[in-house]
Formats: C-alpha cells, structure tokens, sequence
C-alpha cells in the first residue's frame, strides 16, 4: 500500500494511524513467532574524536550505525525480518528517564526505562524490533555467532563473565535468555555502542502479536505527539517493510 500525505485532506494524526496500519499489515503475517525489541544507547564519541561522522544527534552518523547493526544481526542469526527506528533524546536537559507506555499485565511485555545524555539539540538512541531467532542457529552457530559467544555481558559492578562461561556454568534456565544475550553481545560490536552500562542495551521477548503492536506504535509516537515527519522516525533504507509510503 502506497500513502500520500494529503494534509488538507487528512489530519496529521489520521495519516499517522494510516501508516501505522499499513507497517503492521507487513510485519503481522510473522507474528505467529516470538519477536525481540532492543534499545541501543551511543557513546558521545564526538566529544572525544572531534569526528562529525560519529555525532549521534546527526541522523547520517544514526543510519550509518543501523547499516551496521543490521547487517551484523542478519549475519550471526539470519533472522527474516529487522526494522530500525531513530529517536531523538529531549533537548537542553542532563539526562532523560523515558517509560514505555505498556502494560505490565499477564502476557504482556514489562515497562522498561531508557536513560541516556543529551546534550544540545538532542542525541538519538536506536528502537529496533527483530523477529525470532531460530533454536539450530543458536546449537550450531555460524561463526559470526561463535565469536558472540566470546564476549562478555554484564555490567562492571556485576563482575561480567562471556556467555561460553555462562552456558558452561549453567546460568542460563532456557534457550531464550541466552538468545537475549547474544543479542545484546552483538549489538555491542561497534566501538560507539555504550559499553559495560546498566542500560546500553535493552533487550526484551515481544511475545504475542499484541506486544508487537504495541511497540511498534510507540516507536512512531513522536508523529502522533509532535508531528514528525514519518521518514525522521522510520530508517526505511534499513528495515525490511517492502514499501516506502509517499
């Protein structure tokens, strides 16, 4: 389904619910299957580099690391179908404490927290929704999924171990935690992903169809709240929707 923005003929928000029913036509039909939604926080490696191509309130250097992150999760677990959404931190302020509106009921995902800097105009931090992981390409690892195992997870105040130790030492009571963690293990490859941090990378099971809705809606919230353009908040060049509304 092709959109056009027609705001005299349509309300913001009208065309937000529009495009929002559209995407999720598209992600609905593997839904039967568990889907994983990840938060990837940055570094402010612009202080430290004095390099403009890794300055996180610039939306460039935000679609270039989702190039990466995309393809580094394709490659260790040739999942079908990634979705990448860019959101701004709140201006002019230290930090940000942001909760997902969800319900925390029976078959329903946890709230979560996002904390992060901001600094100026705002940097961004990454929504990402992913569908599942299929159990053999965790038993028989590739070797983009082998190295994952190498790394360590955990927090410096937590004394991390690298999830071969962990398997090895039983601490995982299921194949999913353990997914989650190679998750995060991958998602914090690239040198500019905070590191070591309590709330770098948040990570979660989206269990029914529901839970995907759900996030998929509030991953396009500022539309609705602010009236941001639609291409602003989805990387449409690194997800994996079919169609580009116009």
């Amino acid at each position: 389904m092709m959109l056009t923005k027609e705001k005299s003929s349509i309300s913001p928000k009208n065309f937000t619910r529009v495009l929002e029913d559209s995407l999720y036509n598209q992600i609905e039909p593997d839904t039967h299957q568990e889907f994983y939604y990840s938060v990837v926080r940055y570094c402010e490696w612009n202080e430290d580099l004095g390099d403009e191509r890794w300055d996180f309130s610039n939306i460039n250097s935000v679609r270039k690391t989702h190039r990466m992150l995309r393809r580094m999760l394709k490659e260790a677990f040739k999942v079908d179908k990634i979705y990448m959404f860019p959101e701004r931190h709140m201006p002019d302020k230290e930090h940000y404490y942001e909760a997902l509106s969800l319900p925390s009921n029976n078959n329903c995902i946890d709230p979560e927290f996002q904390i992060g800097d901001v600094k100026h105009k705002g940097r961004y931090h990454t929504n990402i929704i992913m569908s599942g992981i299929n159990n053999k390409r965790i038993k028989n690892p590739n070797s983009k999924c082998r190295r994952l195992f190498k790394r360590r997870v955990g927090y410096k105040d937590m004394n991390p171990i690298n999830i071969n130790t962990k398997v090895m030492l039983n601490q995982y009571s299921n194949i999913q935690d353990l997914k989650l963690d190679l998750i995060i293990a991958c998602c914090e490859q690239p040198d500019w992903v905070c590191e070591n941090e309590s709330n770098n990378i948040k990570t979660q099971v989206l269990q029914t169809p529901n839970d995907v809705r759900r996030v998929l809606h509030y991953c396009i919230k500022e539309c609705y709240n602010n009236n941001t353009d639609f291409t602003e908040v989805i990387d449409f060049d690194n997800s994996d929707f079919s169609k580009l509304p116009k």
